[in-house]
């Protein structure tokens, strides 16, 4: 048995997700059918013909429509078409007379929620089919909203792994490439399916295949891996330097580990611009150790004014 605390929670929650529009053209029976529903929790809205239905539907659409199907101004069908053409869809609950069961069955064509016939005891039905088309569309609007924060997640993780500047590749428990990103076959320059259900050693130089082998090995066992620089080879017969982060990302299925994330940048510029300057600085090694050896003294003098290099000569003669 509910408390008083638990129906009147559920009262507050029937009554905040949505308000009942009621369109009768009776107006004892209008305030009748109000009376019944706000003392089940609901909010009422009354509007006795189809204009002021619509009127009232274009200041708020966040609403359930309890509708008379004839009115003095339009019917049934022709209100909700109306609804329509403002491209306002808005759920909607057919009241018929005895003997009009075809028209609310083609009321449910167009979109009706649900349908009550002017039986005798139609009114002891009016609660619990409005009762029961609420939580209908709550559970559809709670649908909608998982859908939307699904669509964002996928955006999310478009944003953060399919278009991160970092290469970004899952190794399946099997030792296959299960996933890459755009960035990661860019770099490669293969597709996506001439990468993925691959072994990763088959794109590694030969003399870093054991090493990534032991480090891919260890993610799987839960151990730290290593920060990494790893030569692959790409499409076009280059090779890229890549840094693989250390640690690891791990991907489980129901407690049980499917995949590594490993990330990584490619260093292969910064590296050859690193060779470049070894060689540079080697080249002018080179010439202050044969001007070291000449006859001649020399004093190198930088533009602040310090000495940078004298050769023995020099310092042997001052």
């Amino acid at each position: 048995m509910k408390t008083k605390k638990q129906q009147g929670d559920e009262k507050s929650e029937i009554s905040s997700l949505n308000t009942i529009l009621i369109v009768e053209d009776d107006k004892g029976l209008n305030r009748l059918i109000q009376k019944t529903l706000e003392k089940a929790g609901f909010r009422t809205a009354h509007a006795y013909n189809g204009a002021a239905a619509i009127a009232k539907v274009l200041e708020d659409s966040e609403v359930l429509i309890l509708l008379d199907y004839k009115l003095p101004d339009m019917d049934g069908k022709q209100l909700i078409e109306n609804l329509t053409l403002k491209h306002l869809e808005v759920p909607f609950i057919v009241i018929t007379g005895q003997g009009d069961e075809r028209i609310a069955l083609e009321m449910m064509k167009l979109g009706a929620k649900d349908y009550i016939i002017k039986t005798a005891d139609w009114r002891n039905l009016l609660l619990s089919t409005v009762e029961k088309v609420v939580e209908r569309i709550n559970i559809e609007k709670k649908l909608a909203m998982v859908k939307e924060n699904l669509r964002e997640s996928e955006e999310r993780y478009r944003f953060l792994y399919q278009e991160s500047p970092s290469i970004n590749l899952v190794i399946s428990s099997t030792c296959r490439i299960e996933n890459v990103n755009s960035t990661a076959l860019e770099v490669m320059g293969y597709s996506e399916k001439e990468v993925v259900g691959k072994d990763p050693l088959d794109f590694i130089v030969p003399e870093h295949k054991e090493i990534v082998a032991i480090e891919i090995g260890k993610a799987f066992n839960g151990e730290h891996t290593l920060e990494l620089e790893v030569d692959i080879n790409a499409k076009d017969g280059s090779i890229h330097t890549i840094l693989f982060s250390a640690g690891e990302a791990m991907l489980y299925d129901r407690d049980k580990t499917v995949g590594v994330l490993f990330t990584g940048t490619d260093i292969t510029e910064r590296k050859k611009a690193e060779e470049n300057l070894r060689e540079e600085r080697n080249k002018v090694q080179s010439i202050l150790d044969g001007l070291s050896r000449t006859e001649i003294g020399i004093d190198i003098v930088g533009i602040d004014y310090r000495i940078l290099f004298q050769n023995e000569m020099l310092i042997e003669r001052f």
